[in-house]
């Protein structure tokens, strides 16, 4: 098996832009220890692909912090009306950032069209150290992206692709990595990564927007950028090291914590339309599944995707801390353990009945089907040769008919790879997947990348 150079986050300064991720990560391997294969579940099923054919393709109490000088106060609820040359809600247009590689951020009017090839189109006009991490819709075209390390969201029209402006975090903390979520309506924006404080944008979003703070009994860390979902009452779900906080609008505080110990991880979180299921990552080989109602004793059951760490039997080399002089501050170093991280990304249908979720190291796409349970039929989506390096975060558009798999691809290390788009079915003899260079084989970078929702 081919060796994969992979890299450590940096959880410790803002500035620390490169390297920084892996380590982090690899707290989820056992030292020395060699990865033994794991019994399958009953209902899994592995596709049959002939040789070189691939398809085409608790309660707990919280800080609420105003910043200095601003009072906090209710704000209307923006319009969801589309002006002419928007997008339709709902359609196949997506938004990418792609920190770490070609730092840019990436449109795509009509993600399903002409593909391997799609058009996709670059928003001018960033500051020339932009680094585009997590993304967020509001409204009908809107998009909010997060500047890593730069303490700063920047605000974008995404129909005609023009910066609207900036707001800055630094007063509050929040210096750009992790997540940044809006809920129906639009009327808030929830972000955070590398703290334990969760950042409150209030609407309208502009350069004066109001700006606080909710302590969270954990710490998204930076790369994390799927730790936030709602509800479709704009009920929020907070996934962290220490279990997934929950908290009702105006989000000045935490209702509860579902206490569940993750062993300093920071995974993925995704919830199911009717907001009774969420479903949770933690860098190992299961899927944690909970169900509603929730509360401070809800607890998960656990379907194992053994096939996640399959393979996995060379030592990677990890980017470690160095006092030496390079363009990053870290130098490549044999761990001379066998690490392996697993699930990371992950996401579901507009309509409940798939799941998609990704790996992070070895390049792995699996599919859930509903109901989501330990006994779950899990089926892996065959993807094209050449891959270099897992991914960190899935977008499927609001009519769940194609998904985008992205990040953990950075230049310093693998580096420029493609994303890959997989259209519906989402099984694995029917998908259609394709690898799809970005910005002109700049690479499709850390970042996320969201479809726009049906009623932001």
């Amino acid at each position: 098996m081919e060796q994969l150079d992979v890299r450590k986050d940096s959880a410790e300064s803002n500035q620390k832009t490169m390297g920084r991720r892996q380590v982090l990560k690899a707290i989820t391997a056992t030292s020395g220890a060699v990865i033994a294969s794991q019994v399958l579940p009953s209902t899994w099923t592995k596709p049959l692909i002939e040789s070189g054919i691939l398809p085409a393709h608790a309660a707990t109490s919280a800080t609420n912090t105003p910043q200095p000088g601003v009072t906090a106060t209710n704000t209307p609820q923006p319009t969801n009306t589309p002006k002419p040359g928007d997008p339709p809600l709902g359609g196949k247009f997506a938004v990418m950032g792609t920190e770490g590689d070609g730092n840019k951020i990436i449109v795509f009017p009509n993600a399903d069209q002409g593909l391997p090839n799609p058009v996709q189109k670059i928003v001018p006009g960033l500051p020339s150290n932009v680094r585009p991490h997590a993304v967020a819709y509001f409204g009908a075209a809107g998009g909010l992206i997060s500047d890593a390390g730069k303490s700063r969201v920047h605000i974008v029209d995404l129909a005609s692709c023009t910066l609207q402006g900036t707001i800055s975090t630094s007063a509050v903390g929040y210096n750009g990595w992790g997540t940044i979520a809006v809920p129906a309506g639009s009327r808030y924006a929830l972000a955070s990564g590398d703290s334990s404080q969760l950042v409150v944008i209030e609407a309208p979003f502009n350069t004066n927007s109001n700006v606080r703070t909710v302590s969270l009994p954990g710490k998204i860390i930076t790369y994390q950028t799927q730790a936030i979902v709602f509800n479709s009452a704009g009920r929020a779900f907070v996934y962290h090291p220490n279990g997934i906080s929950v908290l009702d609008a105006p989000y000045n505080s935490i209702a509860f914590t579902i206490p569940v110990n993750f062993n300093s991880k920071s995974g993925a979180i995704a919830i199911s339309p009717d907001g009774n299921t969420l479903l949770t990552t933690d860098f190992a080989s299961g899927v944690r599944i909970f169900k509603a109602p929730f509360s401070e004793n809800s607890t998960p059951e656990t379907l194992t995707i053994a096939a996640a760490i399959a393979g996995a039997t060379v030592s990677n080399v990890e980017p470690v801390e160095s006092s030496s002089s390079t363009t990053n501050g870290a130098s490549p170093a044999s761990i001379g353990a066998q690490e392996v991280w697993g699930l990371d990304g992950i996401n579901i249908t507009s309509d409940g009945k798939k799941a998609m979720v990704c790996t992070n190291t070895y390049p792995h796409v699996f599919v859930i089907s509903a109901p989501f349970s330990a006994s779950s039929t899990v089926e892996e989506i065959p993807l094209p040769a050449g891959l270099k390096v897992g991914f960190e975060d899935i977008g499927i558009s609001a009519d769940g008919e194609l998904a985008i798999v992205t990040g953990q691809s950075n230049s310093d290390y693998v580096g420029k790879e493609p994303a890959i788009f997989i259209q519906a079915p989402f099984t694995a003899n029917g998908a259609k997947v394709f690898k799809v260079d970005i910005d002109n084989g700049k690479g499709r970078g850390d970042g996320a990348v969201r479809f726009q929702p049906l009623g932001t």
